[in-house]
Parts: structure tokens; sequence; C-alpha cells
């Protein structure tokens, strides 16, 4: 089996680390990785500057630039004459479910690689200062080898997350929760005093308040909340087929002949 482990925390986080350790013991394993915290980049991608790539060994890459950049960079020039057989994003210190999905670099890694025609997962683990990556390790390097991922349909990544501490944990499949937060913002320093001026330079933080206890039930929010590890089959077709016929009907009513029937 061959491996391509990419993240968005950095070549040199802990995440990554133990997981090519855990997984070069079943598997050939390939890191191609950001050259420093590339967090909450979301599905960007570089493409008005040259990237750069440092050698670290044979099967190892260090890249100034974002996950999607770094899987890029791996299937289609540093190592494309390798059949992965598999892309795993992460370990990230720090869950990514619900809308934070929509932020995280860790899964814009497991969506680019999908893109590209490869199978995939994001691996996630609870925050903390001093994260525990053992028992995801673990499960990775057992699940890897035991789940068919050729089995699921075209285009779906699984994304998968870890609540904190040592283990082991009961699986649950979910679906894509809501996290019910609130964003605030605060203006920081003395910068108030140049509100209204001209070309004045202030400054601001982005501060966010999470309910947890509101997840519903069956959501990757929900699971490992409980202690749960929590995977979600996902793809990378954003259609939201619930509102298609809906979203049709409105836009004849409104457009008429304009509009052109899908089907």
């Amino acid at each position: 089996m061959k491996i391509l482990l990419v993240n968005d925390d950095g070549i040199n986080a802990d995440g990554i680390i133990s997981l090519e350790k855990a997984l070069s013991a079943v598997a050939e394993v390939y890191v191609v990785a950001p050259d420093e915290e590339r967090s909450a980049c979301s599905h960007s991608i570089t493409l008005r500057r040259p990237i750069s790539a440092t050698k670290l060994s044979d099967r190892k890459y260090s890249i100034d630039g974002v996950p999607a950049d770094c899987v890029n960079l791996a299937l289609l020039h540093l190592f494309a004459d390798v059949d992965f057989d598999l892309v795993l994003s992460g370990i990230n210190n720090g869950h990514n479910t619900g809308e934070d999905i929509s932020y995280s670099g860790t899964v814009a890694g497991a969506i680019e690689a999908t893109s590209l025609g490869r199978r995939a997962m994001a691996l996630s683990i609870g925050y903390s200062e001093r994260p525990d990556f053992g028992a995801a390790r673990e499960f990775a390097r057992e699940f890897v080898v035991r789940f068919p991922m050729n089995e699921l349909p075209p285009i779906c990544f699984l994304n998968i997350n870890f609540p904190k501490g040592k283990g082991p944990f009961p699986v649950m499949v979910t679906r894509q929760g809501r996290l019910h937060f609130e964003n605030s913002v605060t203006q920081i320093g003395d910068d108030a005093a140049l509100d209204g001026t001209a070309g004045a330079v202030r400054r601001f933080k982005i501060g966010r308040t999470t309910e947890r206890g509101l997840a519903d039930e069956g959501t990757d929010v929900y699971a490992v909340n409980r202690g749960y590890i929590s995977i979600t089959p996902m793809h990378v077709d954003l259609t939201d087929l619930r509102a298609f016929e809906k979203t049709e009907h409105l836009v004849f009513q409104a457009m008429g002949s304009e509009a052109k029937n899908s089907k």
C-alpha cells in the first residue's frame, strides 16, 4: 500500500509526524506538507507566485504553500510516478466538524486529492495545547488496512474526527452537523481614536463562541462531544439536491422563456 500524507499544521507538526511513524509499519509512506502552519486556509490554491519545494528525504518534501498546493505538487510532479492507494490529510490538532469544515485546510487536502481522482481521508482530533495523537494514530493504522475505500462511490472522501483522550473510542457514522456559533468582531488597542480618520489603519480580532449542547443527534458535532469517533462520508459536489426542483421552479417563474430546463 502506498499512502501520501499532507496536512495544514505544517511539516513539523506532531500530528503528521505521529501518523507517518504509525503508517510506516503497514504502508509505503510519502509526505508533502506546508513548511509552516496554514490552518483555516480552506480550499485555497497558490496561482500568482511560484511555489518552492524543499526535499527532506526521498519521500518527503516541505512546501511553501497551502495543503491543496501540496497535493497538486505531490500527485502531478514530485511523485507523479507513484500509484497512491490513499491520501491522508492530518492528523489536525482541532476538530473539523460542522461549519468549520468549510474553513479547514485539512479537509481541503482530502478534497483536492479526491478531485484529482484519489481516495482520501481527513483526520482531526479535539484541540489541546498538548494533544495526544495516540488513539487517532492507532485507529488510522488499523482502519486504512481494513476499510475498503474503493467500494465507496466516486468523488467520496471520509472526514474522521476523534474525541480528546486516550481511547479506545466507539465509532459512529455521521452526517455534517451545525456548530451553532456566534462570531464577534472586537477593535483592539487604541485604534478607536482613529475612527473616521481617512487612511487610518485599525486592528480587529474575530472571535467565536459555540454552543455545543445544541448539536443534533447523529451529526459529527454530536458524536465527538459524546466520546465517539465520527466518520462522515462527504463528496465534492456541493449541489443542494433538496432545493433543486424548488429553485428551478422559482427561476422559471422569475425568468420565463429565458430559462432552460436542465433535463
